[in-house]
């Protein structure tokens, strides 16, 4: 008698080693999607900070909530400016800036806090630690105009970091 065909066990262990290769797959790639989402969040707030030196450069001081500096657009109320109040102040200061980068996860966002002469950026990453050996980074707990934003070189949580950028004068 001549069979043609698979028998069960053979398509079994078929499935179970397409399924292990698919596996592996999709980890890799969420592991570079992660990666390549965390670059983008540290090219964008050194953007931001660049827009930042032209701004101070123009107004003598960086954008404040509290503070304006000669014919210098400002944000409302008495706290610190937000992230939203940067992004406005920094589109109509005339500096150029037409458009200012946001976290490329949508409900993500960054953070910004300010006293008029120091400031800092802060982007949460996805997890990849690499990007917080950057010389440039800001880190441990910074307070400035009541606010606290933590730049975490080590976390006891998985997949919570935050890179952050500053600067003072």
């Amino acid at each position: 008698m001549n069979r043609k065909g698979f028998t069960l066990i053979e398509l079994l262990i078929v499935i179970a080693v397409i399924g292990i290769l698919a596996g592996v797959f999709f980890i890799g790639v969420t592991g570079f999607r992660n990666s390549a989402l965390d670059a983008r969040r540290v090219a964008d707030l050194k953007n931001v900070q660049n827009s930042l030196e032209l701004y101070y450069s123009k107004c003598r001081l960086y954008p404040n909530a509290t503070v304006s500096g000669a014919n210098c657009p400002s944000g409302t109320g008495n706290s610190p400016a937000s992230y939203a109040d940067l992004v406005t102040i920094l589109r109509a200061a005339q500096i150029g800036i037409t458009a200012v980068p946001n976290d490329p996860v949508s409900g993500q966002t960054y953070d910004y806090i300010a006293d008029g002469s120091n400031y800092v950026l802060s982007a949460t990453l996805s997890g990849d630690r690499d990007v917080l050996r950057d010389a440039a980074a800001v880190r441990g707990t910074q307070t400035i105009g009541g606010r606290t934003i933590n730049c975490y070189l080590d976390s006891n949580t998985p997949n919570s970091y935050t890179y952050c950028l500053g600067g003072m004068r």
